[in-house]
């Protein structure tokens, strides 16, 4: 094992680091309930697949600068017009549990704009077609994993400007999971579950890097949640009414 994976399996007892994990950085504060005020801006993240994992990411734009990974739908061997009729009903439930919200941009896998040549119709027009419209996302790997790696990094509020929520069961169990390419050391093995990682990269390579929290404004955790009780420990006039202050 590389000197950082084994020295977290030694000192902090975290025997889910691998040899050669990818994410080294990955921690237990990268997988967080965040709240989502009203009115958030959420965007989409789309990497196809049919014989292997498609998923689709729901992604909060928070008021602070932090992005939180709220929502996720996994698919596999689905039609192309029943995936895209799927996220319109995720998205339509989203939408209710989190009132005056908006769907911003929704950025798709480059893949998805290859015509087939059976049909004659690209993924991305059946999306389209049936109420999911897209950008094409940007597949520069090398570059991409390292916007991935920026929005990882704790902000200043001690909180990664990048979290998803513990219930989005599928990048929790993959992104720990993925390992470096042995020919090439800056991307994935692509042999490895990386779909998730792939549209978080398409996602995040369409925004600019994390930029500094200005204010007052921080993030705050579900009321009821074990971090948010120990928050009010640390912070003895913290307030768990479910407000940014």
């Amino acid at each position: 094992a590389r000197g950082g994976a084994r020295a977290k399996q030694l000192i902090n007892g975290d025997w889910a680091v691998i040899s050669g994990q990818f994410f080294e950085e990955l921690s237990d504060k990268h997988f967080v309930d965040l709240y989502i005020p009203p009115g958030t801006k959420i965007e989409r993240w789309i990497d196809w697949g049919y014989s292997n994992y498609g998923i689709c990411i729901w992604a909060a734009i928070l008021p602070s600068g932090h992005i939180h990974e709220f929502h996720e739908y996994p698919f596999s061997r689905t039609l192309p017009s029943d995936v895209a009729k799927n996220i319109v009903k995720e998205t339509v439930n989203i939408l209710k549990r989190y009132p005056h919200s908006r769907v911003g941009k929704s950025v798709g896998d480059p893949a998805m704009w290859g015509t087939d040549s059976g049909t004659g119709e690209s993924i991305d027009q059946t999306f389209r077609k049936n109420g999911v419209s897209m950008v094409k996302g940007d597949n520069q790997r090398v570059l991409g994993w390292s916007r991935v790696r920026e929005w990882m990094a704790v902000a200043p509020d001690g909180i990664p400007w990048l979290t998803t929520s513990p219930k989005c069961r599928y990048i929790h169990r993959t992104l720990p999971s993925l390992v470096i390419d042995k020919n090439d050391p800056e991307d994935i093995n692509t042999r490895s579950d990386d779909h998730a990682a792939d549209a978080r990269r398409y996602g995040l390579m369409a925004r600019p890097s994390p930029t500094t929290l200005t204010g007052s404004s921080r993030i705050v955790y579900l009321p009821d949640s074990v971090q948010s009780m120990l928050d009010v420990l640390r912070v003895p006039n913290t307030r768990l009414s479910g407000q940014v202050f």
